[in-house]
C-alpha cells in the first residue's frame, strides 16, 4: 500500500513535467477557496471543505459531509508539486471522524441483512490532479482510507450470508477514494 502511494506520487511529479500550461500570475493567487466533494470513499464524504493556502504550494482543508457511514467531519492537507502552473499534481492526507449508522439495511437478492456502522476516525493518503480555471479549481482524485478506530460494519439482525456482509463491509469507511471537487476561489492574499 505505501509503494502503492509512493510510486503514484513520483508518476504524478514526473507528469507534471509533461504539461505546460500557461503559469499562474503570483498577483492573482487566493488564499482562501471553498469546496464541493462528490466521490466513493472520499475523506467528507458527499461534502464542503474550506481552504487556506499556507505557503503557496500547501493547502490546509477542514471539511464535514455525509457518507454511508454518517456524519463526517476533518482536516486535510494538500501539496502541491507545480502551485505555479495551472495543472499541478498533488499529493495529500486527510483525517476524518465518521459518526457511523445506528441501522442499515443490506439487501443483496433475495437476502437481507441489518447492520450497523459504528462511529469510527480514518487516515487518508491521496493524490490527483488540480487544473486552476479563472475563478475556480477542478480536482480529481484517488486514494486509500486506513481506519485508525471503529468505523466497522457490525451485524444486527437478518441473513447472515456471505454476500450480504460483504456489501456492509464496503460501506465502512475505508478503502479505495476515488472522487472529484470544485473549488471555488473567495478572495485574494
Amino acid at each position: 500500500m505505501k509503494s502503492i502511494f509512493i510510486t503514484m506520487v513520483v508518476l504524478l511529479g514526473l507528469a507534471s513535467n509533461c504539461f505546460s500550461q500557461t503559469d499562474l500570475n503570483t498577483n492573482e493567487k487566493l488564499k482562501f477557496d471553498f469546496a464541493g466533494n462528490i466521490g466513493w470513499g472520499a475523506p467528507y464524504g458527499f461534502g464542503f471543505e474550506a481552504g487556506y493556502l499556507i505557503i503557496p504550494s500547501l493547502n490546509l482543508n477542514p471539511g464535514l459531509g455525509l457518507s454511508m457511514s454518517g456524519f463526517k467531519i476533518g482536516i486535510g492537507s494538500q501539496y502541491f508539486f507545480r502551485s505555479d502552473m495551472k495543472f499541478s499534481p498533488y499529493a495529500g492526507i486527510n483525517i476524518s471522524h465518521n459518526g457511523g449508522l445506528g441501522k442499515l439495511n443490506v439487501n443483496v437478492n433475495q437476502d437481507s441483512a441489518v447492520y450497523k456502522i459504528a462511529a469510527g476516525n480514518t487516515f487518508y493518503l491521496r493524490t490527483g490532479f488540480r487544473y486552476a480555471f479563472s475563478f475556480a479549481n477542478f480536482y480529481t482524485n484517488i486514494g486509500y482510507g486506513i481506519l485508525l478506530s471503529g468505523g466497522k460494519a457490525e451485524y444486527v439482525s437478518g441473513s447472515n450470508d456471505e454476500t450480504v456482509e460483504s456489501l456492509a463491509k464496503l460501506l465502512e469507511p475505508k478503502g479505495l477514494e476515488v472522487s472529484i471537487g470544485l473549488k471555488f476561489r473567495l478572495w485574494k492574499q
